[in-house]
């Protein structure tokens, strides 16, 4: 990614970051993008009959966080 210039010091200056004007095109694809891709996969994991697997995946794992946070209380 050609976002990001570093001039290293030289004779007495500091080195120096310098950052494109044009950095909000990484943002403005990579962010839309990452939610296509999460929401794709999620739709595809549905269709394929996963739908409980990944809720229990997820609930397993806060039931399992939730229990250990009461037994150190």
């Amino acid at each position: 990614m050609s976002f990001f210039n570093f001039s290293p010091g030289g004779d007495g200056q500091a080195e120096e970051w310098k950052v494109s004007r044009k950095i909000w095109i990484y943002w403005a694809i990579s962010i839309p993008l990452t939610a296509l891709t999460l929401l794709a996969w999620l739709v595809w994991m549905r269709s394929m009959g996963h739908r409980s697997k990944v809720g229990e995946l997820w609930g397993g794992r806060a039931s399992n966080l939730r229990k250990r946070l009461r037994e150190k209380v």
